[in-house]
């Protein structure tokens, strides 16, 4: 099974307070044992140095705000890393649609995630992008590692990830309380029974979203809103 090995310090949300060539020195380890990648940190990755054949995956987190050029962020690290990972938190869908909009503008293996509530969408649609390298999820409902992470059970069961491909027709169930909705589960269901590649998402609405907008966006994603 491949294996992401992160050592994350605690400016970049992790707990690691130690130091930091000590820091460094252990992801340069765990890629001489062949772990398929190494994720390390926008500040520093500079000072990894090689590690070949492992993978690298460059990553910057902004805990509070969405960068209002997620472009720009996105080209300053993309020289470093194999991988660009990109996460920001997301205040209204329309920072999360924009988030998914990356994924249709960049041109090397990213990933892409809007954190909290309003951003459940980019963990969820990833596999519909072909640039979007991977997807997280929590172990189970309690150890969830990020704001708005979904456990892989959930991932599964309810949003049916794993049928996801960049042919699947996606509804946009657009509503303030549409990741709660019971149609999403049902009719998830109900199409996988039917063998169709239809899954519909939840896509919840902020009172600071303009709906006109939203719309515009979802459909430019290729996604289909739910009339």
């Amino acid at each position: 099974m491949p294996v992401v090995v992160t050592y994350r310090p605690q400016r970049e949300g992790g707990k690691f307070t130690g130091s930091e060539e000590i820091r460094l020195q252990t992801l340069r380890l765990a890629a001489a044992h062949r772990a398929f990648a190494v994720d390390i940190e926008w500040d520093v990755a500079h000072a990894l140095g090689d590690v070949a054949p492992a993978r690298v995956f460059v990553s910057r987190h902004f805990f509070h705000t969405m960068p209002a050029d997620l472009e720009a962020v996105w080209a300053e690290l993309a020289p470093w890393g194999d991988v660009v990972k990109l996460a920001a938190f997301a205040h209204t869908l329309t920072d999360a649609l924009r988030m998914c909009r990356l994924w249709q503008q960049v041109d090397k293996p990213t990933i892409a995630i809007a954190m909290g509530p309003y951003g459940v969408i980019t963990r969820l649609c990833a596999p519909y992008f072909p640039r979007a390298f991977l997807t997280y999820g929590a172990a189970n409902a309690t150890q969830a590692v990020a704001p708005g992470q979904v456990s892989v059970r959930e991932m599964h069961e309810r949003y049916h990830v794993h049928r996801i491909t960049p042919h699947t027709t996606i509804w946009a169930l657009i509503a303030p309380d549409a990741t709660s909705s019971p149609l999403i589960p049902a009719q998830n269901r109900a199409w996988a029974e039917e063998g169709r590649d239809e899954v519909i998402l939840p896509f919840p609405l902020a009172s600071r979203d303009d709906p006109d907008r939203v719309r515009e966006m979802v459909l430019a994603l290729g996604f289909h809103p739910v009339e």
